[in-house]
């Protein structure tokens, strides 16, 4: 399944602030993974796109109160 988003520019980690580049998998700094799958369909993307639902099924993959709405 292709990727909705693969970016090769550079943007933050989300744990740690990092700045990060679009070809790393995960933060050099602390680990954490750059990529979100959803559990339903295996889409991925990069943390950069703050999605709160699956942008190929429609599965929320944040919840409301962590997406600050």
């Amino acid at each position: 399944m292709p990727m909705i988003s693969v970016g090769k520019g550079a943007f933050r980690c989300p744990r740690c602030g990092e700045i990060t580049s679009g070809a790393m998998k995960s933060c050099a700094q602390c680990g954490q993974k750059l990529s979100i799958e959803c559990s339903d369909c295996g889409q991925t993307w990069r943390h950069i796109h703050e999605y709160i639902f699956c942008p190929n099924c429609g599965k929320r993959v944040k919840s409301l109160s962590a997406g600050g709405l």
